[in-house]
């Protein structure tokens, strides 16, 4: 029941951030969706630790159904809106098991980075990886996405 709720204030999140992109859509820039969502959903594992009560963990995994929310929205606009109908389907495709890939292999990375090199200190853990998500988020660009700035 717990992890239920954890995982309701997730999908909440991501409600959340559709029906606010609802209403500023041309306000917001899809790269500034992706840099604030990323920005914002980066360091939160390493908050996990301090998070004891199951509400706690509630509002945590909101904040970051927030964040994930924008940063999907930001780079689904910024990488498929210059698609022909015809490729998108098949980069969708791709997209996806690229995605499935990284998770596999991020999982895999995070196990053996906790058997063997931290002695399985979960803290620990969680820490590193809000830095390595902090340290991809500052390498993007503008230029990498296909986005010219009209500056």
């Amino acid at each position: 029941e717990q992890f239920m709720w954890v995982m309701a204030g997730l999908f909440l999140g991501k409600i959340g951030t559709t029906l606010l992109l609802a209403r500023r859509k041309e306000s917001i820039s899809p790269f500034k969706l992706l840099i604030w969502g990323g920005i914002l959903a980066a360091p939160l594992p390493a908050i996990w630790p301090f998070c004891s009560e199951v509400w706690m963990l509630f509002v945590l995994h909101f904040i970051s159904g927030l964040a994930w929310g924008s940063w999907e929205v930001g780079f689904s606009l910024s990488f498929f809106k210059n698609l022909d109908i015809k490729e998108k389907i098949e980069m969708i495709s791709i997209f996806n098991l690229i995605a499935i890939i990284t998770q596999i292999l991020g999982t895999l990375l995070a196990a053996f980075i906790l058997k063997f090199l931290i002695s399985e200190n979960y803290n620990l853990l969680f820490i590193i990886s809000g830095i390595i998500r902090l340290a991809c988020v500052s390498t993007l660009r503008k230029k990498s996405f296909g986005i010219v700035s009209q500056e």
